[in-house]
């Protein structure tokens, strides 16, 4: 995982806008808090050097060395899609976690999917009962083992033009919320992390500069 120098991102004024990422954005809040820690990095290279695959951490309060499974976070995946595959909407979209068979079977146990619209372009939501923080967020799946209900997992996957999947995720812990108060919220949280985009450039006219256009 390649961290990013600071020269490759700006933040004024609320705004975050990542040069390699591709994209600009309101920085996310979960809460009502004041600090949010923010870390981008290439996490996977294609064979010619460019990045095929970067992320961006938001950690409410800060970056925690402590390990708790339910504290708040957001990230940004974006993805450059594989030129050999194809890059439509329907197509990526069909194969979020594993295909339609797989997500059927996932609803079981505490996920829901459903399509939404965005700014961006055309996305799946994904939202899942108890998710836990783990130190590969977003991408490792783990799920708390309590009875109660203590988190919401919200997850939008958004295909945006004809070359970048682009996933927004954020863990929101419930709480004194109930279970139906707290998915509300999260889903509302998510929701403001998704409009809160401000700009993305697709890869193939990529500038030198941080993404400024309007989605």
């Amino acid at each position: 995982m390649l961290q990013l120098p600071e020269k490759l991102y700006v933040v004024k004024d609320g705004i975050y806008r990542s040069v390699m990422s591709r994209i600009s954005l309101r920085v996310p809040r979960i809460g009502e808090e004041k600090l949010v820690d923010v870390r981008e990095a290439v996490t996977l290279m294609r064979a010619d050097g460019s990045p095929a695959t970067t992320h961006i951490m938001f950690d409410p309060d800060g970056t925690s060395v402590a390990r708790d499974p339910t504290r708040a976070q957001s990230a940004i995946v974006v993805t450059r899609l594989r030129d050999e595959r194809p890059k439509d909407a329907e197509h990526v979209l069909a194969g979020i976690d594993g295909g339609e068979e797989r997500r059927a079977a996932l609803v079981g146990s505490g996920f829901a999917y459903y399509r939404v619209k965005t700014n961006m372009g055309p996305g799946l939501a994904r939202v899942v009962r108890n998710r836990a923080h783990t130190l590969r967020f977003p991408y490792d799946m783990g799920i708390l083992k309590d009875s109660g209900t203590v988190t919401y997992g919200v997850t939008a996957f958004v295909v945006v033009g004809n070359d970048s999947l682009v996933e927004l995720s954020q863990l929101f812990p419930c709480g004194q919320r109930s279970d139906p108060d707290c998915r509300i919220a999260a889903l509302r949280v998510n929701e403001a992390f998704i409009n809160g985009v401000t700009g993305f450039t697709p890869y193939a006219a990529r500038a030198s500069a941080p993404a400024t256009s309007s989605p």
